[in-house]
């Protein structure tokens, strides 16, 4: 079996200024994938937020060394993402994007391979979110305005562990959504943030997202011990392997296929998620509608959906009319 592969480089630009514990920024680079097999063709997206450390020559050097490995033609076949992993240096974004693009041919050729993957794990009304980056009152309700309009379930409010009351009262005064909070690892301690998570509880939070530093578990579990509402694992979670260790001290996982690699691990973590009573959000990392496309596949096996980049964007593009070139040419440009 013959791949074409291809790529092109873009910039998505937020539609407002993106604001998190990481830092702000005004867009991410990313880079986008075409693969071709016969007449079955799919796209794939490595976003590449700055606090991750991939660059776009690095994506793009690794997509040339799977693609001339030969790699992709048993990418299905167990031990092929060891093998991959092994030849980006555990670089996790040109892997990620070959993924979600093969995944898409394979769905081509074989409509059920998603659904028979995961047969046995239930499907769910997934609930939406739309992130809500830090900012001021007025940064918040323009935000919320242009939200309402897609009809989203609920807002996932990002805190930094140092105005959060303010955030938090902000929100409440301007909409009556349920809402989550994501704290990107911005809480110091225990003793000094139990009050206010148990004030969250109250105004009906419908989840805390990595509030503590990925490797402080002690605190996160006393958290999670704390509270009714699950606390659940973003940073702390990236592949499959990862999800045995979080079992003591969180109640659910933030799926990414930017993160974990692609529809085929995702599909594993979902899995192990499953058969250790964890809860899944199926999210992505401020990301163009090709890669929410493919994460979207996922919803229905998941409790929550964050997959609001192409709304968060204000250039979403059309794969189709982008410039692909092959990747050898590419890494040349």
């Amino acid at each position: 079996m013959n791949f074409l592969v291809e790529a092109c480089t873009f910039r998505l630009k937020f539609r407002f200024p993106f604001r998190i514990q990481h830092g702000s920024r005004d867009g991410t680079d990313a880079v986008f994938v075409k693969i071709t097999s016969g007449s079955a063709i799919g796209f794939g997206e490595a976003a590449l937020p700055p606090y991750l450390n991939e660059g776009i020559d690095q994506v793009l050097g690794d997509l040339a060394s799977l693609v001339q490995s030969g790699l992709l033609v048993i990418w299905f076949q167990q031990g092929a993402f060891a093998e991959a992993l092994r030849i980006t240096g555990r670089r996790i974004a040109a892997i990620a994007a070959i993924d979600m693009a093969m995944w898409e041919i394979r769905l081509q050729k074989e409509e059920t391979a998603l659904t028979d993957s995961l047969a046995a794990i239930d499907q769910h009304r997934t609930m939406r979110s739309y992130t809500l980056g830090m900012g001021d009152k007025m940064d918040m309700a323009k935000k919320i305005k242009h939200a309402e309009q897609f009809h989203f379930d609920f807002f996932k409010i990002k805190l930094d562990g140092k105005s959060d009351i303010k955030i938090i009262q902000d929100y409440l005064e301007l909409s009556s959504l349920p809402f989550a909070v994501d704290v990107n690892e911005g809480w110091d301690t225990f003793s000094e943030h139990i009050e206010f998570a148990e004030f969250l509880q109250s105004k009906g939070c419908l989840l805390i997202e990595q509030p503590f530093p990925r490797n402080d578990r002690m605190h996160t579990k006393w958290l999670a011990d704390s509270l009714s509402i699950p606390v659940i694992a973003d940073e702390a979670c990236w592949l499959p392997s990862d999800l045995p260790g979080l079992l003591d001290s969180f109640r659910g996982i933030n799926i990414k296929l930017r993160k974990c690699g692609g529809i085929t691990r995702a599909i594993e973590l979902i899995k192990l998620a499953h058969h250790t009573d964890m809860i899944c959000l199926i999210g992505c990392m401020s990301e163009s509608s090709v890669a929410c496309s493919s994460a979207s596949k996922l919803a229905p096996y998941c409790q929550w959906s964050d997959l609001d980049g192409p709304w968060l964007i204000d250039n979403d593009p059309d794969p189709q009319s982008l410039p692909f070139i092959p990747v050898a040419l590419a890494l040349k440009a």
